[in-house]
C-alpha cells in the first residue's frame, strides 16, 4: 500500500428547494418557523461558482445585465454592489482563463443581453470577451489597473454625495458595508495601508463628497493616513474587531432595512458572502457576518429570539463556513450537545509543500485534498466544543521553510511535536490511499501507542461513522507502525479517507460535497467515541 498520507477537504452539500421554477440548486430550508425561532434558509453550492447561481437563482428570475468576477479575487465584486444593485444585476463568479459551462447556462436562464466583467485582463481573460462576443452578448469591462483604480472605476457609475472608505486588502468590513451601501446607492471605495492608492484620493478631490463614512476601526483604516490625503472623515463606525464593527454598521444604517429578512455569512470565508451582498440589498436587507461555529457576542443580541421570531434568515454558504450549529440555533433547535468542550484535538493533513503525497490520475495532489478535508473537520469539531490544533494551515509542511532542509523524518517528528507540545486528546491524521486500481476506506491506529487500546477503539468509531456518511466500501481497522502512531502519547488514529488513485474515488476526493461528508463522518465517529468514554 503506498502510504501517501490523507487528503480532506469539505464543502456543502448540494440541497434542493423550489421556492421559485427556477431554482436548479443551493437551497435548504426550515419549512416554518419553530416557536422559539426563524425560519432559516441556506444558500450554497459545491463550490464558490455554484454559490453564486444559487444566489442569482433565488433573487433573480431575469436579468438584462449580469456582473461577472472572478471567483479568487473578491474585491472588486465588493465594490460593484452598489452598481449591482443600480442595475439589477446579479454577481457570477467564474474562473478567469473562460466562461464556467455552468454560468453560461445561467446567462441563457436569466435571458441576459449584456455582461459587465470586473477587472483587468489578468481577472478575466481577453478569450472570455471572445466567448461573450461569440454567444451575442454586449459586454464591457470595468477594471483598473488595482483593484483600488477599479473601486474608483465603478464609483463614477454610483453618483453621490457620500462615499464609504474601507480597507481593500481585508475584506470583512467591506462586506458589512456592502449591503447597506447597496440600498443608499453610495460608492465603496477601497484603500490600502500604508500606502494610499492615489486612484481613490483623485476620486476624492474630483468629487468632494459632504460625506466620508470610513468601516473598520483605526487598526484598518488608519486616520493619520486618511488625513495625509485631505480627506476628512465624517463618521467612523469600527470596532474592536470585524463583528463589532459590523454591529455598529447594523445599528448605524437599521432604519434603511425595510425587510422581515436577515442575511449571515461567514466574516471569515468571503466568496458565498460577497455574492449575496447584492441580494442582501436588493431586498433592502442586512448582511451581517459570524464566526464559522458561534455568533459573536456582539452580533448575537441582533439575532436574539424575540427579534428574529417573524423573521427570514438566509444562511450564505455551507455548514463549513457557517456551521449546522448556528443554524440549529437561530431556527430554535436542539443541536448535538458539546461534546468536545475542554478537549483538545489535533487534526493532522497530511503532506504539504515540498511533499505533494500520492498523485491522482488526473494530476490532482493527495496534499490538497488533506487540507481541505482538514479544514472543515476542524469546523465540525469547533462547533461541538472542542479546541483544534491543525499541524497545517496552509500548502507547506509544517516542518518546512524556506532556506531550511526538508526530510520526511523531520516532518513526521513535527507533527508529533504539534500533537505531544499541546497536550491533544485526540490525534487525527488525514490522508489519500493510493494503490493502483484499490478502492475503499481505512483507518489506521498502532498497538504501540501509550493509548492503544482507546485508538483501536476510536479508530472503529470513526471508520463506522465514515464509510457510512461517504458510502466508500469498508476495508476495515488496521494496526500499524506508522511514525505519528507511534510516537503520539494520546489516542491517535490515521484516516484513509479513499483512494487518489482510483479514477472514480479521484473525482470524489476532489469534490467539495463528498469532503464535507467525510469531514462529518469523522467528526460523527470522534462523538461517538466520546459518548462511548462516557458510558464506561
Amino acid at each position: 500500500m503506498h502510504w501517501k498520507r490523507i487528503s480532506f477537504l469539505s464543502l456543502a452539500v448540494v440541497l434542493l428547494l423550489n421556492l421559485f421554477p427556477f431554482t436548479v440548486f443551493g437551497a435548504e430550508a426550515t419549512a416554518e418557523s419553530s416557536a422559539t425561532g426563524a425560519a432559516a434558509l441556506r444558500l450554497y453550492g459545491k463550490d464558490r461558482t455554484a454559490t453564486s447561481l444559487a444566489v442569482s437563482q433565488q433573487g433573480w428570475a431575469a436579468s438584462d445585465t449580469v456582473i461577472l468576477n472572478e471567483l479568487n479575487n473578491y474585491a472588486d465584486a465588493i465594490a460593484a454592489t452598489p452598481l449591482a444593485v443600480q442595475l439589477d444585476a446579479p454577481v457570477l463568479l467564474t474562473y478567469g482563463a473562460h466562461l464556467d459551462p455552468r454560468v453560461k447556462e445561467e446567462l441563457k436562464r436569466l435571458k441576459a443581453k449584456k455582461v459587465i466583467l470586473l477587472g483587468g485582463n489578468g481577472r478575466l481573460s481577453t478569450t472570455m470577451e471572445k466567448e461573450l462576443t461569440e454567444l451575442n452578448y454586449e459586454w464591457e469591462r470595468i477594471g483598473g489597473a488595482d483593484r483600488y483604480e477599479t473601486s474608483a472605476l465603478i464609483a463614477e457609475r454610483v453618483p453621490s454625495d457620500t462615499m464609504i472608505l474601507v480597507n481593500g486588502d481585508d475584506f470583512p468590513d467591506a462586506l458589512s458595508a456592502a449591503s447597506y451601501a447597496g440600498i443608499k446607492q453610495i460608492p465603496i471605495l477601497l484603500m490600502s495601508n500604508p500606502e494610499f492608492p492615489q486612484t481613490v484620493s483623485d476620486y476624492y478631490q474630483k468629487h468632494k463628497p459632504t460625506q466620508v463614512i470610513v468601516v473598520g476601526g483605526d487598526g484598518v483604516v488608519p486616520e493619520q493616513l486618511v488625513k495625509k490625503q485631505n480627506i476628512p472623515i465624517t463618521l467612523r463606525l469600527g470596532g474592536e474587531d470585524r463583528y463589532e464593527s459590523a454591529a455598529k454598521l447594523y445599528e448605524y444604517a437599521q432604519g434603511s432595512y425595510g425587510s422581515k429578512q436577515l442575511y449571515l455569512a461567514s466574516g471569515q470565508h468571503y466568496p458565498d458572502a460577497m455574492v449575496g451582498t447584492v441580494l442582501a440589498a436588493k431586498n433592502n436587507s442586512a448582511l451581517l457576518i459570524t464566526k464559522s461555529y458561534t455568533l459573536p457576542e456582539s452580533i448575537a443580541p441582533i439575532f436574539a429570539p424575540d427579534k428574529i421570531a417573524a423573521m427570514e434568515i438566509f444562511i450564505l454558504g455551507g455548514t463549513g463556513v457557517v456551521s449546522g450549529k448556528i443554524q440549529a440555533g437561530l431556527e430554535g433547535k436542539d443541536f448535538t450537545k458539546n461534546l468536545l468542550i475542554g478537549k483538545t484535538v489535533v487534526v493532522d493533513p497530511g503532506h504539504g509543500s515540498p511533499d505533494p503525497g500520492a498523485l491522482g490520475p488526473s494530476g490532482s495532489q493527495e496534499k490538497n485534498n488533506n487540507l481541505a478535508i482538514a479544514q472543515y473537520l476542524a469546523v465540525e469539531l469547533e462547533a461541538t466544543g472542542a479546541k483544534v490544533v491543525l499541524t497545517r494551515s496552509g500548502d507547506n509542511s509544517p516542518a518546512y521553510s524556506p532556506g531550511t532542509t526538508y526530510t520526511e523524518r523531520g516532518d513526521l517528528q513535527k507533527r508529533v511535536d504539534i500533537a505531544n507540545e499541546n497536550n491533544a486528546d485526540l490525534f487525527i491524521s488525514i490522508h489519500n490511499d493510493s494503490w493502483k486500481t484499490a478502492q475503499g476506506t481505512t483507518t489506521f491506529y498502532s498497538s504501540e501507542n501509550p493509548s492503544g487500546t482507546s485508538s483501536y477503539k476510536l479508530a472503529q468509531y470513526i471508520q463506522s461513522e465514515l464509510t457510512q456518511k461517504i458510502g466508500t466500501k469498508n476495508l476495515g481497522v488496521k494496526d500499524s507502525r506508522l511514525y505519528v502512531l507511534r510516537n503520539t502519547t494520546m489516542p491517535a488514529v490515521l484516516v484513509e479517507v479513499a483512494f487518489i488513485s482510483h479514477p472514480t474515488e479521484e473525482k470524489q476526493l476532489s469534490d467539495n460535497a463528498f469532503r464535507q461528508k467525510a469531514a462529518q463522518g469523522i467528526s460523527q465517529g470522534i462523538q461517538a467515541y466520546i459518548r462511548y468514554l462516557e458510558r464506561v
